[in-house]
This record gives structure tokens, C-alpha cells and sequence, in this order.
């Protein structure tokens, strides 16, 4: 009569085992070994057998070792490695996002954001011959067009079209103020205008201050017969000076100036926040030119924006009470 198992463990899994191979051996206290075709981690298990022809046997420990190995085992090992590697893939992308996003932000914040009053001088003069003027600039400073030259107590004009020569520039030149020789260091000056209305269009002028939140501020102020004024704000990390391309057309229609400054150049006062705003909040100061020339006579109101300058005209027109005193506005390349 074959053996009858009892198993006392209920920690073993006997019944969702695979089909097993029951060896029987009779030896002296009764036991019997179960070897499974499948290996897995052993779980000792005590089992009680009762003996042949109606004897009973005593109980004996048998250990069974059993060596389950599941047939989803190595399905679940490759998920694992797919978890792993994905959640790595997405660790590595994290980090260069988060790198990329740092980096990309330094250089918004340096060259956008930042307030950097202080002049680079790096181009180099090569020679200077009669009319003209050799340069050795960086790449990205190499245009056309009527170029201001200018380095401390000194400026100059560089006339006429780029003419490349090897790896230089040759330009027309034409000295304004100050010494100028081979080896010195200058900035080019898109303005291409030197100091006030005076002294480079022949424009007389009178510098007056208006008021704003951050307190006075400066201005040039060109009389004209009529009772219109323009007033002119200039760009991002520029000054006064672009204004001066217009101011004689201008004031030959008979339009007074006011050319502004406002926060965060020249020698204005810096934003609170420390950084360009474009707009946000120089719009006020703007709001302070306007009011002074209500207050001066004027009847009606022109703007004239180059690039930041137009956004800030932009935020006034959406922000200011005054707004409805301007009559219309210019952008030149607002942002």
C-alpha cells in the first residue's frame, strides 16, 4: 500500500508545486526524500508517515528540500531589468534637462536680464592711414553700415561699407574728439552720434528733469514753433543718443524733443529688482516725461520707441491713465 503524506507545514506550497517525483526508501525510522524536477530556495517541512500493514510508525522529521523555481521567475527578472533601465534613462535625461536649463538661464539672465553699466573695449586699432582705418574686431561685432567709434576721452566716426581686408576691416574714419593711434582699443557705438544734440547735429538743447517713483530724472528738451511734442525712448543697454538720428527731421516739422532716460542707464537710478524689466515697470518713468510735457504746453503727444524703448511705450499705452493724451506712437523693432 503506497505511503500516505501528511504535510504539518502549512508554510510550504506543496499544492501549487509542479507535478513532483516521489521516491520511497524504507530505512529504519520511516522517511521519506521528495525530489522536485524544479529548484528553488529549500523550506525544511515535517511530515508524519504512517507505517505499512496497519503498523505505526513513529513520526520521523524528514526534510524535504524543495527547489521551486516558478516558470514566471525570469519573466519577472526581465521586467525588473526594463524597470531599472528605464528609470535610469530617465535619471541621465533629468540631469542634462536640468543642466541645459541651468545654462540656458545664466545666459538669459547675463544677457538679457542682468544691468551691466561698465564698456568693453575690444576692438583693436590696427593702423590709421589719412581717411581711413584698419580694425581688427571679434566676429560677431563685424557689421556694415556708419559705426560710432569710441574708448575713454575720445570718439571718432567709421564711415562707408565693410571692406574686409585679409582679417581686418578697413573703414572711412573721421575723428570727433580726443587721440586715436594704431594699438588702441575702442567699442563701436551703433548711435554713431557723439555727446548731446549740440555737439553732434548742431541742434541747440536744454537738459531738464522730470519726475518719476525712483525720483529725477534727466532729459533733452528741442524747442520747436508747434505745440506737438515727440518724446523718444531708447533701447536696452543704450542711451539718449538714438534719438539723435531723427532730431533734425524732427524739429524741422516744427515737433519739440524730449529725449528721455529712464531707469537703469545712463546715470539713472537702478530698479529695485535689479534687472531689465522690459516695460513692467519702466513704463512709469515714461508716464513721468509725458506728464511734464502736458505741464510744458504741449497739446499733443507723439512716442517713438527703438526696441526695448517700444516696449515700454507698449506697456504705458496698456497701463498708464495717461495714455488717451498720446496721439500716436512709433516702434522701431519694439520688444
Amino acid at each position: 500500500m503506497p505511503a500516505r503524506i501528511a504535510v504539518a507545514s502549512r508554510r510550504h506550497p506543496l499544492a501549487a508545486a509542479p507535478a513532483a517525483r516521489l521516491v520511497y526508501r524504507r530505512r529504519p525510522v520511516g522517511s521519506v526524500q521528495l525530489h522536485f524536477p524544479h529548484k528553488v530556495q529549500a523550506q525544511p517541512t515535517t511530515v508524519g508517515i504512517p507505517a505499512r500493514r496497519g503498523r505505526q510508525c513513529q513520526a520521523a522529521d524528514v526534510e524535504v528540500q524543495t527547489a521551486l523555481s516558478f516558470q514566471g521567475a525570469s519573466y519577472i527578472s526581465r521586467k525588473r531589468i526594463v524597470v531599472v533601465a528605464a528609470a535610469a534613462v530617465l535619471v541621465i535625461l533629468g540631469a542634462g534637462f536640468s543642466g541645459a536649463s541651468w545654462y540656458y538661464a545664466g545666459l538669459i539672465e547675463d544677457g538679457g536680464l542682468k544691468i551691466d553699466r561698465a564698456r568693453e573695449y575690444e576692438v583693436r586699432v590696427v593702423s590709421i592711414g589719412g581717411d581711413t582705418i584698419t580694425l581688427d574686431a571679434p566676429d560677431d561685432d563685424l557689421r556694415p553700415g556708419i559705426l560710432g567709434l569710441e574708448w575713454p576721452g575720445g570718439y571718432a566716426r567709421a564711415d562707408g561699407a565693410l571692406a574686409p581686408e585679409g582679417d581686418f576691416e578697413v573703414r572711412g574714419y573721421r575723428l570727433v574728439i580726443g587721440e586715436l593711434s594704431a594699438g588702441d582699443t575702442v567699442r563701436f557705438d551703433k548711435q554713431a552720434f557723439f555727446d548731446d544734440p549740440l555737439a553732434a547735429r548742431g541742434v541747440p538743447f536744454t537738459e531738464v528733469t522730470y519726475e518719476s517713483p525712483l525720483g529725477p530724472l534727466v532729459a533733452w528738451h528741442v524747442a520747436a514753433p508747434g505745440d506737438t511734442w515727440m518724446i523718444y525712448v531708447h533701447g536696452k543697454a543704450s542711451d539718449r543718443g538714438a534719438g539723435l538720428r531723427i532730431l533734425p527731421t524732427v524739429r524741422d516739422a516744427g515737433i519739440q524733443s524730449l529725449i528721455i532716460s529712464y531707469r537703469n542707464h545712463e546715470s539713472s537710478p537702478y530698479d529695485p529688482t535689479g534687472r531689465y524689466q522690459y516695460g513692467l515697470t519702466e513704463w512709469r518713468d515714461l508716464e513721468g516725461a509725458i506728464r511734464y510735457a502736458l505741464d510744458n504746453g504741449a497739446e499733443s503727444i507723439v512716442l517713438a520707441g527703438w526696441s526695448m524703448g517700444g516696449g515700454i511705450v507698449t506697456s504705458f499705452m496698456y497701463e498708464s491713465a495717461l495714455a488717451g493724451e498720446v496721439d500716436a506712437s512709433i516702434l522701431d523693432s519694439p520688444m
